[in-house]
């Protein structure tokens, strides 16, 4: 038996069951059936706020204490605040009153090296870099106790609304954002040289990212890391909606 959930709109979806007889040889047919569901997803707003969570206890490593999408008190934080050389607006990049960015917050338990990821929707895996669009992996570093801001280089087609991720998907219905986490310098050197081996993006420019068989072996390689530096490596992801 095979279930799964097409997103039609929203909250509503297409749930498909498909039942197979293990037995190619007995003559029995393949039967399949479909029904429409909602399924209620609790998505919030990009806002101003302190994103605030406890650390999940069951995790490994708890290195990673909140992550969101939150909107920035004025663009000038996204155009070319300290340096980074970015646009990023509500609204196809045009500067007008009123208008807003947003980027990714996380906070860590530890001072921590921190790298930030994309699954676009139906574009692939990317690592998020800075304007330098170095060919290196973008390290970060992230203070115990201070948001660290990452500024989004997207356009919004209202207030972005996330949610936390559950574990990773090779095929996302939502543009999924991670950030990684790791507390020993010899583990983010291995992150690093892991990470490079995904297609940057450092703009509004869609980055064909890897997918498919490719992308499956590469996370099977990042769990094998992760696993290998359980107590000293974290991430955590959240799906975000109404981006371009």
């Amino acid at each position: 038996m095979d279930a799964t959930a097409h997103r039609i709109d929203n909250d509503l979806y297409q749930y498909w069951v498909t039942i197979t007889p293990l037995d190619t040889g007995s003559g029995l047919a393949t039967i399949s059936a479909s029904a429409y569901i909602h399924l209620r997803e609790n998505y919030r707003p990009a806002a101003l706020s302190d994103i605030r969570q406890g650390a999940d206890p069951a995790r490994n490593s708890p290195l990673i204490s909140t992550f969101a999408i939150v909107r920035l008190n004025g663009v000038s934080q996204c155009d070319g605040a300290g340096g980074t050389g970015r646009f990023v607006y509500e609204g196809l990049h045009v500067k007008r009153q009123g208008e807003r960015c947003y980027a990714l917050q996380t906070e860590t338990q530890q001072d921590s090296v921190v790298f930030f990821l994309h699954n676009q929707l139906n574009n692939g895996m990317v690592r998020l870099a800075d304007h330098h669009c170095s060919q290196r992996s973008d390290a970060h570093i992230a203070r115990h106790g201070e948001p660290l801001q990452f500024p989004l280089a997207i356009d919004a087609t209202e207030s972005p609304s996330w949610s936390p991720g559950n574990g990773h998907g090779f095929d996302p219905e939502e543009d999924t954002f991670y950030a990684v986490a790791s507390s020993n310098t010899k583990a983010a050197r291995a992150l690093a040289r892991h990470f490079e081996r995904l297609p940057e993006r450092c703009g509004y420019s869609v980055r064909p990212g890897l997918e498919g068989d490719e992308l499956r072996l590469w996370f099977d390689q990042f769990e094998a890391i992760a696993r290998h530096w359980q107590s000293e490596v974290d991430w955590q992801s959240v799906q975000v909606r109404n981006v371009l």
